[in-house]
Formats: C-alpha cells, structure tokens, sequence
C-alpha cells in the first residue's frame, strides 16, 4: 500500500510557511474540522510540513472551485461551518479553492501556510503577531453559502474546550525542529491562546457583515461564555444550549 503526500518548505520570501500550515493544521485537528493528517518532516536538514493528500484510485481529489462551494456548503454545513471559526481562529485569509469535498459529500480544509504570519515576511513576526492579534475577518467563502449560524455556537465551544498546554505544544514542535526561536514559539501560543478567547466575538462580527444572517442573534454571552463553565461534548449538527 503507498501513500500520495505533499511537503510544503519554506522559502526565502515565506520563510515561515511551514511553522503557518503545521500549526494551523494541528489546531483544525484539535478542533475537530476535517483536514488531512499532517507531520514536520526532517529530511537532509530541511524541515518541510508534510500533509497526506486524498484522492480515489490514484487520482488527487481536486479543490473546490467557486461555482462548486454553494452545494458542498449545502451538503455539510456543519464542517464548513467549523472551517470558517477555524479560519476566524488563526487569522487565514485564503480559503480560496483550499477546500476538497470526498466523496460522500465531506468537506476537507487544506493549505494553512497563509494563516497566523501571513504569507509575507515579516522583518519583526512577534510584533507581527502582536499586532494582528484582534484582527477579525469580516468576509469568507464559505459564509455567504452558509444556510443558518446554527452550528457556530458549537464549534465555539469546542475552541474553548482545547487547553493552553495543547496549543502550547503545537508551538513548541516548531520549536524543536528549529523553526522558530524560543521567543516566536512563545508569541506563536499567546497568539492562539488570546484568539481562541475571542473567536466568539469575532465570529459575531462576522455574522454582521452578512445580512442573510441578521435574524439569526447571538448574544454577547453566546458569543463569548464564560470559560469557567464546563463545556458538553459536542456531535456534529449539535448546537451549544
């Protein structure tokens, strides 16, 4: 049995693409929003990120085009739904066509190398990072295709369900692969850490900027619950109470 991969490396114009696509990968894991197995990959003294490719009889499942995204959205609300929080989360900007549909009409995000530095190069990435911090994407792909915000309540709950230690972790395999100094690793998880406590907030501003879901209120404590409260498993279709 093989196995289709990609790696995705670094260049001297995007020298954090890896550190990008890993971590925004293994947060999707985390989250639970379908994305494809991923690893650094240590090979000659090069680290790439290495993500497992999807595909049927040897064929790569091609992304979505724009004209496909309205049924794929219709056919799984619930992962699209989580893909635009995941996206909302780690600051990712280019949800563009980065979205596969297998079959049986699951939705699957991929490329998360835009995502928390950007693709540019940053000459200060911890200011960077500072400075995006409350930074929020009012526009998305996937929204204006959405039927209802029914299922963003749970897919909030979810993010404030993943620890820090977890996030943290993340960062620090960056870390020890020698992506990132001690200091970026560090802002890197404060970075996730302080979004995650936002994203309920953020994903109502997102709401507002999309007149079809005007009726469909969140309160601000909906939007943003205490984090003291404990947190049910959550199912897909499921919706926070």
């Amino acid at each position: 049995m093989g196995f289709e991969s990609y790696v995705r490396r670094n260049t001297h114009e995007r020298p954090f693409a890896v550190v990008n696509d890993f971590i925004g990968t293994s947060v999707a894991l985390a989250l639970g929003v379908p994305v494809p197995p991923n690893a650094i990959l240590e090979y000659r003294s090069e680290r790439g990120h290495l993500s497992l490719a999807y595909g049927k009889g040897g064929m790569t499942t091609p992304p979505l085009t724009s004209s496909a995204l309205k049924e794929a959205v219709k056919g799984d609300p619930w992962a699209a739904t989580g893909i635009v929080v995941l996206d909302q989360w780690i600051l990712n900007e280019d949800r563009y066509e980065n979205v596969l549909q297998l079959p049986g009409r699951e939705l699957v995000a991929i490329d998360h190398d835009n995502a928390l530095l950007g693709h540019e190069n940053p000459l200060d990435p911890t200011a960077a990072l500072l400075a995006s911090r409350d930074r929020v994407l009012t526009r998305h792909e996937l929204v204006e295709h959405l039927p209802s915000w029914d299922n963003v309540l749970g897919w909030v709950a979810r993010a404030k369900a993943i620890t820090d230690a977890e996030l943290r972790r993340m960062c620090l395999r960056c870390y020890d692969s020698d992506l990132v100094s001690a200091s970026l690793r560090d802002a890197l998880a404060d970075f996730l850490i302080y979004r995650r406590q936002s994203v309920g907030a953020m994903m109502e501003t997102l709401r507002k900027s999309y007149s079809v879901f005007t009726d469909d209120l969140l309160t601000s404590e909906e939007a943003d619950p205490d984090d003291d409260g404990d947190v049910a498993p959550m199912v897909p279709g499921q919706v926070n109470p």
